[in-house]
């Protein structure tokens, strides 16, 4: 059987089995990092820190089921998604205050799983070190890795006790 490697925020690595998609190995098993466990999840969907990028306020919107694209979910599904979206982006805004994101959502030809990148744009950063987020002559990568674990655990910890309590406080979410 091959085999592959998932790196995370702190340098660990696991081994999984290569069929494997990161989405679908966080799902099942136990999270090793408090970093990581939700900041809000009902039946379809669940939001976390990334797990490999220590940006602070980076959320992954994931599918809990293995949905390999957009065009894949209910009808259903994709309004969720829309509300999900929207009241991550007003809750980043007023409870961590991101001004801007970035909203990536790839379909992968390889190792596909439904997750949406809710990046922020931490603007000191960005003019700090002359990051272009336009994505057609992007040095997004440079801005990701000029954030370190070590620097930024604490901060990671506490956005996310934050937005824990306010996705959670959030009426239309309690909907979903």
């Amino acid at each position: 059987m091959k085999i592959k490697e998932y790196r995370f925020l702190d340098g660990s690595i696991v081994t999984v089995p290569d069929n494997t998609c990161r989405g679908c190995y966080l799902e099942k098993n136990t999270i090793m990092l408090e970093e990581l466990n939700p900041i809000w999840q009902n039946k379809d969907y669940i939001i976390r820190q990334d797990a490999e990028c220590p940006v602070p306020g980076f959320y992954i919107i994931s599918a809990r089921k293995h949905i390999n694209t957009i065009g894949d979910l209910s009808q259903k599904q994709s309004s969720d998604l829309g509300i999900i979206l929207n009241r991550l982006r007003i809750s980043m805004m007023n409870s961590i205050d991101v001004k801007r994101v970035h909203i990536i959502l790839e379909e992968r030809i390889y190792e596909p799983h439904l997750h949406i990148w809710m990046l922020p744009l931490w603007k000191c950063i960005m003019e700090k070190y002359s990051i272009d987020p336009k994505v057609w002559n992007s040095n997004i990568f440079d801005y990701i890795n000029l954030f370190t674990y070590e620097e930024n655990k604490d901060r990671i910890l506490s956005f996310n006790r934050v937005m824990r309590e306010s996705l959670n406080n959030d009426q239309i979410m309690k909907q979903l």
